[in-house]
């Protein structure tokens, strides 16, 4: 079943988050009540959206974006900030959350959005259907931990 996330469907987004966090060896540690906490003030304040898909009892895959005024020319934008997806379901299911989550943000205004594809062995699979579902190659993000002291 899809849906857009409440707040009390962040524990379930959450379970998948660290899941996927482990496996992705991405930078830091996972602090499930700060995911939480920060993800229940964006979808607060409306600026955080989260589209997920459940098994009828726990979250299977889940999009989140950030929405904001693009600030080179105003346009409104969204930005992912995760697109998690257990392996144990059925991948990607031809898209079909990411359909529903740009058809929620057309409804929304929003007239761009930016996809995330980590680089692990499944961003060949997304690459492949971001490029056939219109996006194009933007930019690449490099990640650092900072020495403080």
């Amino acid at each position: 079943m899809i849906g857009i996330a409440t707040a009390d469907d962040l524990v379930g987004v959450a379970d998948i988050a660290s899941w996927y966090f482990y496996r992705c060896k991405k930078l830091g540690e996972f602090n499930r009540d700060v995911f939480c906490s920060t993800w229940q003030r964006l979808l607060q304040s409306g600026i955080g959206l989260i589209i997920k898909r459940t098994n009828g009892t726990n979250v299977t895959e889940a999009i989140g974006v950030i929405v904001f005024p693009d600030p080179f020319d105003g346009k409104l934008a969204a930005q992912s900030a995760f697109w998690y997806v257990i392996e144990e379901s059925k991948g990607l299911e031809g898209g079909m959350l990411h359909l529903e989550a740009e058809r929620i943000l057309v409804e929304r205004g929003v007239e761009r959005i930016f996809m995330t594809s980590l680089i692990n062995q499944r961003e060949c699979k997304v690459g492949q259907y971001l490029l056939k579902a219109g996006y194009m190659p933007l930019e690449v993000v490099y990640g650092k931990e900072l020495a403080h002291g």
